[in-house]
C-alpha cells in the first residue's frame, strides 16, 4: 500500500488517509484497489474505519472491502487490536473478525500479526497474517 495522510490524527481531530492498494495473491488472485481510513484516538485507545474499492489485475471484478478496529496500547511500542471485516461483491457481504497485535520497531517501522475467523455463512476460510510496514 501506498498511503497519503490526508489530515493528520490529534486528540481532538479525526485523521485521515488515502491509498493506492495491492493486494497477493488473494483467493482470485493479484488485486489493486484505492481507499479511504479514518482514525481518532481516545486515550490509549484508537478507534479506525476503512473502505477500498478493489478489482482484479488480471480481470474486472470489482468488490468492496470494509472494516473497523479498536486498538489497545499496552506501552509504548505493543498495541492489540480487534478487527470486523466485511467484503461486498455480487451484492452479498461476508464478515470476518479476529485479534492482531501490533509492535513499534523503530520510528516508522511497525510489524503486525493476526488472524480472521469466519462471522457467519458464506465468510473466507480462517486466515493469517503478518504485515512489515514502513513509513516513507
Amino acid at each position: 500500500s501506498l498511503k497519503l495522510l490526508l489530515r493528520a490524527p490529534e486528540p481532538s481531530r479525526t485523521g485521515l488517509a488515502a491509498s493506492l492498494d495491492l493486494y497477493g495473491p488473494t483467493r482470485s488472485g493479484l488485486e489493486g484497489g484505492v481507499g479511504l481510513g479514518a482514525i481518532r484516538s481516545f486515550g490509549r485507545v484508537a478507534l479506525r474505519a476503512g473502505a477500498s474499492f478493489a478489482t482484479g489485475v488480471s480481470s474486472w471484478s470489482p468488490h468492496l472491502h470494509g472494516g473497523l478496529s479498536a486498538a489497545v496500547a499496552l506501552g509504548a511500542r505493543w498495541r492489540v487490536l480487534g478487527e470486523l471485516v466485511a467484503e461486498v461483491s455480487g451484492g452479498e457481504a461476508v464478515f470476518s473478525a479476529g485479534p492482531a497485535v501490533k509492535l513499534a520497531l523503530g520510528e516508522g517501522t511497525a510489524l503486525m500479526a493476526g488472524a480472521l475467523l469466519p462471522v457467519g455463512p458464506g465468510a473466507p476460510a480462517p486466515s493469517l497474517a503478518v504485515q512489515l510496514t514502513r513509513a516513507l
